[in-house]
């Protein structure tokens, strides 16, 4: 293409989006191709379907387990020194996120905390998916050392005390007090010492009396969760717009350039797809590994975990473990790329600072500096490839990005802190 006959193609775009916002309808038609309008309709927070039903999880629905799980949500006492809770990372008043590097419960993790807005429908929980169900992605914090790091034993314990009335009106009666007299305080595989011994030495009966309500506080925890959904931001205005007479701009030029670029030149698209701008899939984009951890393989690591999960689908405190959707590339470890981390959802991603896995890029001009670079991958084989962005381009790419940013929505009594029990 000549020089002036770019220079031409730019100025028909810029008049179009000028005259666009002086409320043209052929105009959009010009600007947007019929192929590429219904591209974007199919991001628009209009296009989210309804919730996806969790086979192995009854509660998921159920309005008291909704109620519940949102205490399980605040309360730090289930943690191992009664001062963290899901809270202390995913804070509600911060659009569920810590904006911290590495999460920080106990002690300091090796990955940063993702949204738990919209998880409920990911079939594959954390950066690596390591968990295949919302609930086992809860459960999954509560007994880790550097994160609530608290046992099993403890947390049935919490409930008896505290929660007794509640929990039964759900899911049935709680043991005896002959059998709680037999049980530790606290026990469980993941504790201190004596944590472990204590665990050790209960019978299997005992460990899945303990086991079934630990399972609960992770059912009722990912029944509140499920009500946590993206809301509306001036993306979804635009495109819900797109085909009026005389539509109201919600966009400026810039954003409409960069949401050029996303769909198109920088090809954003190819992962980020869908209302919540994922595929919920795992790859390699050769993000740098930070100073003072050791690479991390991501998927590939997490597939040999999932498989021995004591809490998959396919386990027996399931609610059904023959309709689990397991896909034999996503538990088969050699097949798992090496260095692949989850596509995350984009959805208020200007909140969400730092960027990546471990927070490797502070800004969203770093991680789209980085896609236009594509350098080669510590671990694996990167993804990327370059992008050739201009400055100007790059700048465009997140202006769009920031338009993404809407407060959360949910039902207002969710969107309370809720009175716990003392």
């Amino acid at each position: 293409m000549s020089f002036k006959r770019g220079v031409a193609l730019l100025l028909i775009f810029f008049t179009g989006l000028l005259a666009w916002q002086h409320g043209s309808a052929q105009v959009i038609q010009n600007l947007w191709s019929r192929t590429e309008i219904t591209l974007l309709e199919s991001l628009s927070l209009t296009r989210l379907p309804v919730v996806p039903n969790d086979p192995s999880n009854q509660y998921q629905q159920n309005a008291a387990a909704i109620t519940l799980g949102q205490k399980f949500f605040y309360d730090p006492r289930f943690s191992g020194d009664e001062g963290v809770s899901c809270a202390t990372c995913h804070m509600p008043s911060n659009n569920y996120v810590d904006n911290l590097a590495l999460a920080e419960g106990r002690g300091v993790g090796t990955r940063k905390s993702l949204s738990v807005i919209g998880a409920a429908y990911s079939q594959w929980l954390f950066w690596d998916g390591r968990a295949d169900s919302l609930w086992a992605q809860a459960l999954g914090p509560l007994e880790n050392p550097i994160e609530h790091a608290g046992t099993r034993a403890q947390y049935a314990n919490v409930v008896r005390q505290l929660y007794a009335k509640d929990y039964e009106a759900i899911f049935g009666k709680l043991p005896s007090e002959s059998i709680w007299a037999k049980l530790p305080k606290r026990a469980g595989p993941t504790g201190n010492a004596t944590e472990r011994a204590a665990w050790e030495k209960l019978s299997y009966a005992e460990r899945d009396v303990i086991n079934r309500i630990f399972v609960n506080i992770g059912k009722a925890i990912a029944a509140f969760e499920t009500k946590l959904k993206p809301g509306t931001s001036r993306f979804d205005l635009y495109i819900d717009n797109l085909r009026k007479t005389n539509p109201p701009s919600t966009l400026n030029v810039d954003e409409i350039v960069g949401l050029k670029l996303f769909i198109g030149k920088a090809s954003c698209i190819t992962c980020h797809t869908g209302p919540r701008f994922t595929d919920d899939q795992f790859h390699n984009t050769g993000v740098p590994t930070p100073q003072k951890l050791e690479a991390d393989e991501g998927r590939q690591r997490a597939v040999r975990a999932l498989i021995q999960s004591e809490f998959g689908c396919w386990s027996p405190y399931s609610d059904s473990s023959s309709n689990c959707g397991l896909i034999s590339g996503n538990t088969n470890a050699a097949q798992a790329p090496a260095g692949a981390f989850k596509t995350p959802s984009l959805r208020n991603v200007a909140n969400h600072y730092p960027y990546m896995h471990a927070g490797q890029f502070l800004s969203l001009a770093d991680v789209v500096s980085h896609y236009n670079a594509a350098p080669k991958a510590v671990v694996g084989s990167s993804q990327l490839k370059p992008l050739a962005l201009t400055q100007l381009e790059q700048k465009q790419l997140v202006a769009f990005l920031e338009s993404l940013s809407a407060p959360v929505s949910a039902s207002a009594n969710l969107l309370e802190t809720p009175v716990l029990p003392q």
